[in-house]
Formats: C-alpha cells, structure tokens, sequence
C-alpha cells in the first residue's frame, strides 16, 4: 500500500498525459488545457501552446517513471512521495517556462526540452555519491 501511495505522483502524471493525447482541447476555453493570456489569444496560439505542453509533459512524465524506482529505493515512506511530489509539481508547471517564452516569438517554435535539465538532476545523485557536491 505504501508503495502504491509512493508511486501515486507519477501514476497521476501518467493519467494526466493519456487524458490529454486522448481528449485534447480543441477550441480555446478557460476549463482545460493550457491556459494562459497568450495561449489564449488566438486559435494558432492556442494550437501550438497544447500540442508543446503535452509534448513537455509527456517528456517529464518519462523521467518520472524513470526516477520512482531510485526515489522509492533511496528514501522510504513520506520521504519519497515529498520528492516525487515535488517532480509532479515540477513537472506540471515546467511547460509555462518553455511555451510561454516560445509564445513571445512568432513563429512560434521550439526552444529546446527538458531532458538536459532531466539529465543534470539525475547527475546530482552520482555527483553527491562521489563528494563531489559536499
């Protein structure tokens, strides 16, 4: 059971993804997607701000399950569901730091993932194991 509770982070992570590649928001709206001034402020933008947000999500939502195994095995109990708690957290507000600034720009494009920020999170681990973050 504590394992289940433990995991629950990334299992809602991973029920938050389906919902959004199975339902996507299609018209601009104010109940569900990704809703911010200028995702809002016409359809292109709103099309893009949808598709680049699942797209991170998605992205972070891989690490996650990725890192739960390691969190539940380097931490028990409370401590491991504050820190997956926390990637959720992360990674449900990290896609209002890409999209919004690649909204600023028109053309709208990408500006790069995160699975750079992903690897320097996985390396601090490693990093501390070695004494070299002490």
């Amino acid at each position: 059971m504590l394992l289940v509770l433990a995991a629950s982070p990334t299992i809602f992570m991973i029920v938050l993804v389906a919902i959004l590649v199975n339902w996507p928001p299609n018209s601009v709206n104010r109940m569900y997607g990704y809703r911010t001034r200028r995702s809002m402020a016409s359809q292109e933008a709103w099309d893009y701000a949808q598709a680049r947000s699942l797209q991170i999500m998605r992205q972070w939502t891989i690490w996650m399950v990725a890192w739960t195994p390691f969190v539940l095995w380097c931490w028990d109990g409370e401590p491991a569901l504050l820190v997956l708690c926390g990637l959720m957290t992360t990674g449900v507000l990290l896609p209002l730091w890409f999209v919004e600034r690649e909204l600023k720009a028109v053309p709208f494009c990408p500006s790069g993932s995160v699975h750079q920020l992903c690897w320097f999170i996985s390396s601090l681990p490693v990093l501390n194991g070695f004494g070299v973050l002490k």
